[in-house]
C-alpha cells in the first residue's frame, strides 16, 4: 500500500467510527430511557401494590373517571380481583425505601425491616442478606446512594440539596458534625 490509500484508509475508518459513536450514543439515549421507565413502572406498581381499603378494594370515588370511562368501568378496573402486582424487590426496593427517606441514614436491618413491613420480602435471614447485596450494588451503580464510613454500614438517598453543600445526618439522624 502507498501513501495516498493508507490516508484513504485512515479516512475510511475514521468515517466508520464516525459512525458507530453516533449509534452507541443513540443506543445509550435509548438504554436511559428505558431505565427510567423501567424505574418509573416499578415505583407506581409498588405504590399501587401499597394501597389498601379497610375491605382491601379501591372506592370509586379515589380516581376521576377519563374522558369515555364510565364509573362502571372504573370500578371493574379497580376491584378486580384478577390483577396481581409484583412487589419491587432488590435494587428497585431498596432505592424506593432510601428515596421514602431521603438525605437520612438507613442501616441494612432497618431497610430490610421496612421491606418486610411493606410485604415486599419474606422475615428471613437469606433475605436480609439479599437486601444487603442489593445497597451495595445500588450504591456502586447509582451516584444519588451514599454509604456511611465507619463501623455501621448505613445507606441514604441524597437530594440535590444535600449534594449541593447543605448539611448531612449521621446515622440516628442529627446533623453530622464532619459534613462541610
Amino acid at each position: 500500500m502507498d501513501g495516498r490509500e493508507l490516508v484513504q484508509l485512515r479516512d475510511r475508518l475514521r468515517l466508520e467510527r464516525a459512525d458507530a459513536e453516533r449509534q452507541l450514543a443513540r443506543l445509550q439515549r435509548h438504554v436511559d430511557a428505558l431505565r427510567k421507565a423501567s424505574d418509573g413502572m416499578e415505583e407506581l406498581l409498588a405504590s399501587v401494590s401499597s394501597v389498601t381499603a379497610a375491605d382491601d378494594t379501591l372506592s370509586a370515588e379515589i380516581a376521576r373517571p377519563s374522558a369515555g370511562v364510565t364509573q362502571e368501568e372504573l370500578t371493574d378496573v379497580l376491584v378486580s380481583p384478577d390483577i396481581r402486582v409484583r412487589p419491587p424487590s432488590g435494587g428497585p426496593a431498596a432505592r424506593m425505601i432510601l428515596k421514602s427517606k431521603p438525605n437520612s441514614f438507613l442501616t441494612v436491618r432497618e431497610v430490610w425491616d421496612e421491606e418486610v413491613k411493606r410485604g415486599w420480602i419474606a422475615e428471613t435471614k437469606d433475605s436480609r442478606a439479599a437486601v444487603r447485596v442489593a445497597l451495595v450494588r445500588l450504591e456502586k451503580r447509582d451516584p444519588a446512594v451514599d454509604r456511611l464510613p465507619g463501623p455501621t454500614t448505613a445507606y441514604r438517598w441524597t437530594s440535590q440539596a444535600s449534594s449541593n453543600g447543605s448539611a448531612s445526618t449521621t446515622v440516628d439522624g442529627q446533623a453530622d458534625p464532619t459534613a462541610v
